[in-house]
């Protein structure tokens, strides 16, 4: 069930973001077009909607962020796993050419 469920969850990601960002921007225009027709002014529907947007947004964000959360784990492990050997070969490095000169001073 590996590839299916994760076209599965795919999908379901797909359509919740999908939904995540149409809810907000459809009911801020809706009240801002209500909010024009109740006070008779233009101003609004442009508010209102940059807000939707910006909810939208910020609804993208958060499901993306947590929906991604395990990969983001495992791959700050790896890179930190990467700088451990990067580490421990430069004090490898450093111990043969210290031996290196120990060495060359005994002969």
């Amino acid at each position: 069930m590996g590839k299916k469920g994760g076209i599965a969850r795919s999908f379901m990601m797909i359509s919740q973001i999908s939904i995540s960002m149409l809810v907000p921007v459809f009911l801020c225009l809706f009240f801002g077009i209500k909010l024009n027709e109740w006070l008779g002014t233009v101003y609004f529907v442009p508010v209102f909607l940059f807000l939707g947007i910006g909810a939208s947004i910020r609804n993208v964000y958060q499901l993306t962020r947590s929906f991604y959360a395990k990969d983001k784990k495992r791959e700050d492990e790896e890179l930190a796993y990467i700088e451990n050997l990067k580490k421990a070969g430069e004090r490898n490095k450093q111990r043969r050419e210290e031996r290196k000169r120990t060495e060359g001073k005994g002969e």
